[in-house]
């Protein structure tokens, strides 16, 4: 009996310390099942702001084309090239910008090249072309076209003409040399780039620049720190491994202007200098935001 009593003390000790641990557990599953269920309202939240913009992007852009003028009063209008994508509206007038008849941001010109005329063909993108940041008069290669005919001898005269458009790529540039620029039978052609040039500049017609894998987050970003973001979105985001690549083919295509004719490539912001293949050199020129009054062009013009 003794024996009997003091089993039954033991098992009466060691019952309120297991019921002890029962609310232990229980309030460490409430706890778990409270952190999921905040994990999962914050990742479907997440989700559904995600797609919110998304949707508000789509609108957005399918509002802006809506909202275009009509085709024929538009300065830039689709191409039907689809490598150009979209390209100047020849013979469009609107405030200070005037397209001739050959689609370019220039003065009227004729295909067939003047007796004595030197011309010199320029491809690039905002920076050459200008579209709503200048005047056309204060372009650097209508700087230049001043500056050179003025010291012209007698029976000479030089055009520079101007083939660029706001946003082409790189891949761009080259499809209209080969299009267009090759017909005006250039004697020079100057190749201007800028960093954010493997891919098209968003616009109305063209939305191929990495965004990063979520819009909301370059949403946020972009109005946070709109410095940043700019700096990602216009350089960083164009050298991903498409744009790396797509920039390495259109770099060796390059080639293909320096043949039988002289060649540059107008790197902006950097300066660098390298030596095609076929021997011609292509210089990488900076005049700056303001053209020198007296631009330095090589002694072979």
């Amino acid at each position: 009996m003794r024996a009997v009593r003091v089993a039954a003390t033991k098992m009466n000790d060691a019952t309120p310390k297991d019921t002890d641990k029962a609310p232990d557990r229980g309030r460490s599953r409430r706890i778990g099942f409270a952190l999921a269920t905040v994990a999962i309202a914050v990742v479907v939240t997440l989700l559904g702001l995600e797609g919110a913009v998304r949707v508000y992007s789509a609108a957005k852009n399918r509002w802006a084309l809506h909202n275009l003028l009509p085709l024929s009063e538009r300065v830039v209008i689709p191409s039907a090239d689809p490598e150009l994508i979209y390209e100047l509206n020849p013979g469009a007038h609107r405030g200070d910008v005037s397209i001739n008849a050959w689609g370019m941001r220039d003065d009227p010109t004729t295909l067939e090249k003047p007796p004595g005329c030197f011309r010199i063909a320029f491809v690039g993108d905002s920076i050459s072309c200008g579209l709503g940041i200048c005047e056309k008069r204060i372009l650097y290669h209508d700087v230049l076209e001043r500056e050179l005919n003025a010291g012209a001898p007698p029976g000479r005269r030089f055009e520079c003409l101007n083939f660029s458009a706001n946003g082409y790529s790189i891949g761009q540039e080259l499809r209209l040399f080969e299009r267009r620029v090759r017909a005006f039978d250039p004697d020079v052609v100057v190749l201007q780039s800028c960093l954010n040039d493997p891919y098209p500049t968003e616009s109305e017609y063209v939305h191929q620049q990495p965004m990063g894998v979520s819009r909301l987050s370059s949403t946020l970003w972009s109005r946070l720190a709109p410095e940043s973001f700019y700096a990602w979105h216009a350089v960083e985001s164009n050298y991903d491994d498409t744009g790396r690549k797509f920039s390495a083919r259109s770099v060796s295509s390059r080639e293909r202007p320096s043949r039988g004719r002289r060649s540059w490539w107008s790197c902006f912001p950097t300066c660098i200098g390298r030596r095609t293949r076929s021997g011609d050199s292509i210089a990488f020129i900076d005049f700056g935001p303001n053209p020198p009054p007296k631009p330095d062009f090589p002694s072979w013009i």
